[in-house]
């Protein structure tokens, strides 16, 4: 573990994580960019929750009462119906003895004054009845009539906001002044706040929290509080309207209970996406009750303590994503992730709100970007060990090897474009003398202070290379006369260059030959080194320029010559040799696993062909079927376009298509009368014997399918599955024709 802290990597690694969480965290998130996944990861919790968990005890407390379909029917009235109706259903109600009675309807606007006041009295007559009050679209607050507030009835807003997907999540709560004097509570407030006892006096808002007694439900600044949903519509007691009103209900199902009532039917258009799918607003607010009454408020993590978990996560999973191997860092992943989403599934259990979506997500972004830094890390490496491998470490310059590989590559492009290309060849003047009388480590010195001041002086498209043991070479792509002029440049700079000795200045000098294409006629890259030796070999120990001329430098250029295996000068370099012959080892070896892997098919397919002629001697019909079936399954396959990888999955599949039958009794197959139906069934099971005879094998697995359901049928009659349309793979329905 130590070293894992010691390597800079694995710290730019931790980096790049943070980096990555600090993104989504603090720009992505504020954003909104992901806001949908996010609420999705949420409702998949959600369900699960409902799936895994009892209901709350307290829905026991809870009933509502559902205007549907069928009531509409029996009561024989279209809606919305008059008022007297629920007028009636107080009424009726009242001998039931409910704690309270809630309606998530507006009665607001004109109506039948006669059936204001008999529903006016009913509220009268009621204990405690609360009625739903509605802000529209202009913010202007619809209340229900006057002479039902007057008669003792509450009102509270029953408005639910959408989120960006159109569900409901969340319901306002509250409505404040912006110095947070409270106007008003919602519909639910109210109700559970009735129910628990608790006076309206005894509420209030601390602009983060509503306070009721030991009740602190937590607000947003909107206003607004999450719903926790823990049970379907399906989950409530609920009773159809129409037995109330025909005096039809038990009177047990409502003492002592909060009534709710409210529209299921879809003439009422009552209806809204939630977590738990689609919900009748009088559903919505039965869970929003529910939630209130059993104190199972969704709380959100604090912004740190988020955080935190999930740098946690993000750190792990960045250190060993990129510590470990592939394959094992993918499984320390997954695991890793399964216990993080362990954890939020455990803080949702206990209704506090968390990022599902952030953690899948970061953790997909983290491994990603371990590959890519991996990779990147390797390139960049790779790249640092190819530069060393072709660098001579003296001079800082790039390997005699490398210079030649280079350099026949440039000669060869500039005499096929007739274009100019130069090499300069400069050696050290007495370079034996100097090294028996300064020693290798001034020599170094001189080497490395010469390549850096040909670095500094050359133009960035020249290729500098250690030459040999005293010498120095330059490539250039310029014209004869600009080549001179450096030349000339660089003679006079090494004269001002002095050295340091172990007993007085060392100063020491060089000469220079320069041979230039066109001006010297040469045919190959080899020629050009000859005539830059010559020219140098003139100016040998004189500390002088020469230029190549034909006349004074002889030299034999041939027409045709190859480049020899190695040239005079030299420098061996056992590294470079090593990795072209490992190179030419892998190489054949990559060949021959090839070969092998060939004729392991080969091998394979004469096996099952013998397997197949087997059964052909058992079975006199299946003589020649198989290959019948492989022609036409090919011919077929051919005329649909099909690439050359389908057509040999096809053919080969085809060929194998009836293996199976090879385990069948002889007496079915030679049957030639009609087979009896439990011969028949016998017949079905084929294709799934012959996927049993060949699963163990490796090889055969991409042709299991098409074998499989050779048999099915477009329209669903055929077997083993009884697979339809595009569920049965092309393959096999090519195979089914042919058949």
């Amino acid at each position: 573990m130590i070293k894992f802290w010691r390597d800079q990597n694995t710290l730019r690694m931790l980096l790049i994580g943070i980096l990555i969480l600090i993104t989504y965290s603090f720009i992505l998130v504020p954003l909104g960019i992901f806001d949908i996944p996010r609420l999705k990861a949420r409702d998949i919790a959600t369900r699960l929750r409902h799936a895994l968990l009892p209901l709350p005890k307290n829905i026991k407390d809870m009933v509502i009462i559902e205007i549907d379909d069928e009531s509409l029917r029996k009561i024989g009235k279209k809606w919305p119906w008059e008022r007297r109706v629920f007028a009636g259903l107080l009424k009726e109600l009242n001998n039931y003895q409910p704690r309270l009675i809630a309606f998530d309807l507006i009665f607001a606007g004109v109506s039948n004054a006669a059936d204001d006041t008999l529903l006016a009295r009913a509220i009268q007559d009621s204990p405690d009845v609360l009625l739903a009050s509605f802000f529209d679209e202009k913010g202007e607050h619809i209340l229900p009539d006057e002479l039902f507030l007057e008669a003792g009835a509450e009102s509270g807003f029953i408005n639910k906001p959408q989120d960006k997907d159109f569900r409901v999540r969340s319901a306002w709560a509250i409505l404040f002044s912006p110095q947070y004097e409270v106007k008003d509570y919602s519909l639910e407030i109210k109700t559970a706040a009735r129910y628990l006892g608790i006076r309206r006096d005894k509420i209030s808002f601390d602009g983060r929290h509503i306070m009721a007694k030991d009740v602190r439900i937590p607000v947003r600044r909107d206003g607004t509080t999450a719903i926790n949903y823990s049970a379907n519509f399906n989950d409530f007691t609920a009773v159809p309207i129409w037995k109330i009103l025909q005096g039809e209900a038990s009177p047990e199902a409502f003492r002592n209970k909060i009534v709710l009532v409210g529209t299921v039917t879809e003439a009422a258009h009552d209806v809204y996406l939630t977590p738990l799918g689609l919900m009748p607003g009088v559903g919505i607010c039965a869970n929003n009750i529910l939630m209130l009454i059993s104190g199972n408020f969704l709380k959100e993590i604090p912004g740190a303590i988020s955080f935190i978990i999930l740098a946690c996560f993000v750190l792990l999973l960045a250190l060993f994503s990129y510590s470990l191997p592939f394959f094992r860092s993918m499984l320390f992943g997954v695991l890793l992730m399964a216990g993080f989403l362990v954890l939020y599934l455990a803080l949702f259990f206990h209704n506090y709100n968390v990022d599902y979506f952030g953690l899948v997500l970061l953790g997909v972004c983290i491994f990603i970007a371990a590959g890519i830094f991996k990779y990147l890390s390797l390139s960049l490496a790779s790249a640092s060990l190819k530069k060393l491998v072709i660098t001579d470490i003296s001079s800082g310059l790039y390997i005699y090897r490398y210079f030649r590989f280079k350099l026949q590559a440039e000669a060869a492009e500039a005499i096929k474009s007739n274009s100019n290309i130069s090499l300069v060849i400069i050696g050290i003047d007495n370079f034996r003398k100097i090294s028996e009388d300064y020693g290798v480590e001034q020599i170094n010195l001189v080497l490395r202070t010469f390549g850096q001041m040909l670095k500094d002086s050359s133009p960035q498209s020249s290729l500098l290379a250690r030459y040999g043991e005293d010498r120095l070479s330059l490539l250039l792509k310029r014209a004869h006369n600009e080549v001179l002029s450096l030349a000339v440049k660089l003679k006079e700079e090494i004269e001002e260059l002095e050295f340091s000795g172990p007993a007085k200045q060392l100063k020491v000098t060089f000469s220079i030959g320069v041979a230039s294409y066109p001006q010297a006629r040469i045919s190959s890259s080899r020629g050009l080194i000859r005539c830059a030796e010559a020219a140098l070999s003139r100016a040998h120990n004189r500390n002088e320029v020469c230029i190549f001329d034909p006349q004074l430098d002889k030299v034999h250029l041939g027409i045709h010559e190859k480049e020899p295996a190695k040239a005079g000068g030299e420098f061996e370099y056992i590294a470079s040799d090593y990795l072209e012959e490992m190179y030419r080892e892998l190489n054949t070896t990559l060949k021959e696993l090839r070969q092998s892997h060939k004729d392991m098919q080969t091998a394979f397919f004469e096996f099952i062909r013998s397997l197949i002629k087997a059964l052909e001697a058992k079975d006199t019909y299946t003589a020649g079927h198989s290959d019948r079936v492989c022609k036409y399954s090919l011919m077929l396959a051919k005329g649909l376009g099909m690439s050359g990888e389908e057509l040999e999955l096809v053919s080969q599949a085809a060929l194998l298509h009836d293996i199976g039958k090879i385990g069948m009794p002889e007496h079915i197959l030679r049957k030639e009368s009609r087979l009896s139906k439990e011969e028949f069934e016998v017949v079905k099971q084929h294709p799934v014997a012959g996927v049993r005879i060949l699963e163990p094998i490796e090889f055969f697995q991409k042709y299991i399918p098409l074998m499989l359901h050779h048999h099915e049928r477009y329209d669903g009659t055929g077997y083993p599955h009884g697979l339809t349309g595009d569920f049965i793979p092309a393959g096999a329905h090519i195979i089914a024709i042919a058949d």
